[in-house]
């Protein structure tokens, strides 16, 4: 019942501070990941710079599959997982869903695919800093963007999640090495949002949007049935099954079945099969 009181955003900030420091202590002891790489993705995110550039030091980490799997699709398109993930050992590992994300943006930049995607992603990654901060609003009991709090406690709990994003190594690592987990992650933090809001069928879309990226989370519909959350299941079933169709229609019915196998692959061996035989 204290939570919107004056000194929760201090308190909060100061927290996520403690945080951070902590984190870089546990990478400097050894147990973690190298704090060099961690300080450095969250340094060359803040630098705008890199979201005109669109280029961060390895931005190819799903944009390169994704590109070849387009140029695969131009040229006839059959056997799309058989040719690149099995025989070419590439680590195409989406489905034929996510490249409708993708069709806008190859037929535009087909020779610097991963300009456009990072530039996206980089967005993805503040937006999700600020719908952080707009469930921490929430949770408080604020639901206006500013009001309530004082301009003084937004602004240190705005400046607390911001930081709690940007310094949350995967969410600026997947920026980093170009990953479309950038925007499975935004997706997934406006749908919680949607959802404490009580918005709900708007949120089953948003989150229908990062299944399309990654159909492992369609596994939300059994929660949302078991909630009875009708109107979010109905967004997510809804806006899954136009995607579903439109991919089918785009790229035909055998390589949408086809991913089942690279998932029963993935399963068995694991991602890291293509880190040591790439």
């Amino acid at each position: 019942a204290q939570l919107g009181d004056h000194w929760w955003p201090s308190v909060s900030l100061l927290h996520t501070a403690l945080g951070a420091v902590n984190d870089r202590m546990w990478a400097l002891s050894g147990a973690g990941s190298s704090p060099t790489s961690a300080i450095g993705a969250a340094l060359d995110f803040t630098y705008v710079g890199n979201f005109l550039k669109g280029v961060p030091a390895h931005g190819w980490d799903s944009w390169f599959p994704v590109m070849l799997a387009m140029r695969h699709m131009d040229a006839g398109g059959a056997g799309l997982y058989e040719t690149l993930f099995f025989a070419q050992n590439v680590k195409f590992q989406y489905a034929t869903t996510s490249l409708l994300f993708i069709e806008p943006f190859w037929a535009l930049w087909p020779t610097n695919l991963a300009w456009p995607l990072n530039a996206l992603g980089w967005l993805a990654v503040a937006g999700t800093g600020y719908y952080v901060f707009r469930i921490a609003q929430h949770l408080i009991g604020d639901d206006r963007p500013f009001g309530g709090l004082s301009v003084v406690q937004n602004s240190l709990l705005l400046a607390a999640s911001m930081t709690a994003a940007l310094t949350f190594y995967p969410l600026v690592q997947a920026w980093e090495l170009g990953q479309a987990q950038t925007f499975i992650n935004f997706f997934c933090t406006l749908s919680l949002y949607l959802f404490l809001r009580r918005r709900t069928a708007l949120s089953g879309f948003f989150l229908a949007l990062a299944c399309l990226l990654k159909p492992q989370l369609a596994l939300f519909v059994l929660w949302g049935l078991v909630r009875r959350e009708w109107r979010f299941v109905a967004g997510l079933v809804v806006t899954g099954a136009v995607g579903v169709i439109a991919a089918v229609a785009r790229y035909g019915w055998h390589n949408f079945f086809a991913y089942f196998e690279v998932l029963g692959f993935l399963s068995r061996r694991g991602e890291s099969y293509y880190i040591n035989h790439s």
